[in-house]
């Protein structure tokens, strides 16, 4: 009902000063996130939807940011033999996009409506619209729950995916808002399939939070990235498992068979082959005996 109630409810109405983040802490609760007045009309179907919830909170200073902001430049840029443009081209019906910054409670916000990009020149031009957002306007707590819950109500409004992930960087634990395991399991039980993480630096064991919080889903995975400088290549690697396709059987693979099934088929194919060379044998020991018996 959380999400419901807040996909309806203006920005406004919910939102909190830094002060007010500040002092409330942990005990912002309950404060619903909402839906973007950004979002472009319905646009038809893809095979992946991802949310990528960028974290500029209070922790985040202005170094830190453009390097965040310049790993997602450099993934989406990236033209190299099985890097990130050629699994979008993989893809059989593209890749939808949906930029967003978080930090406190309420303050999620759209940065780059949904894109869907489907080629090289897609991903470069998106690329570049990554550059182009040089306004961080966030700052404060560290709610990744109402983040994700926001981002859990932005799928479906602009394209229909077979697949829809959202993708949480940051470098803090929760402080505020609603609880990041809560939110995320109400998020999968939706209609999200999958949420990642790549958690940067160790304060406050952020790098072993994130796996418990906010990691979920089949197939989910957490990356962790030991400061801003090594965000840069994280999150690229983390955007090309999150894009690529899943690994299919070759053809005639044996794919996911238990061992003792195996030896049971065996040793039942062994048995079968045997029956007429047991046969025979038993043949020429019944002949055996009736020719002694007849010579006696």
């Amino acid at each position: 009902m959380a999400i419901l109630i807040g996909s309806f409810a203006p920005n406004s109405a919910f939102a909190l000063t830094v002060d007010e983040e500040l002092v409330l802490g942990q005990s912002v609760t309950t404060v619903p996130e909402t839906i973007s007045a950004g979002v472009t009309p319905f646009a038809g179907t893809v095979t992946k939807e991802l949310v990528l919830l960028v974290d500029v909170s209070g922790s985040v200073n202005d170094t830190e940011f453009n390097l965040q902001r310049d790993g997602y430049i450099q993934a989406f840029d990236d033209d190299s033999i099985g890097g990130v443009i050629e699994q979008i081209e993989a893809l059989p019906d593209c890749l939808a996009v949906l930029y967003v910054h978080w930090s406190s409670p309420g303050s999620a916000v759209v940065k780059i409506p949904w894109t869907k990009i489907c080629t090289e020149v897609d991903s470069k031009a998106y690329s570049d619209k990554i550059i182009s957002d040089v306004d961080r306007n966030q700052s404060g707590t560290t709610a990744p729950g109402n983040a994700i819950q926001f981002a859990a109500a932005q799928f479906g409004l602009s394209y229909d995916g077979e697949e829809q992930i959202i993708d949480v960087s940051g470098d803090g634990i929760q402080n505020a808002g609603i609880n990041t395991a809560d939110a995320r399991d109400a998020a999968l039980a939706g209609v999200v399939d999958q949420i990642n993480g790549i958690s940067i630096g160790t304060e406050d064991g952020v790098d072993l939070w994130y796996p418990l919080n906010i990691v979920g889903g089949d197939g989910a995975f957490s990356k962790s990235a030991a400061d801003f400088n090594d965000f840069v290549p994280a999150v690229k690697e983390k955007i090309i498992e999150e894009v690529g396709p899943e690994p299919k059987p070759v053809a005639g693979e044996l794919i996911s068979l238990d061992s003792s099934a195996l030896v049971i088929a065996g040793l039942t194919g062994s048995a079968l082959w045997m029956i007429p060379t047991i046969a025979g044998i038993a043949s020429a020991g019944i002949y055996l005996i009736k020719f002694r018996t007849n010579r006696d």
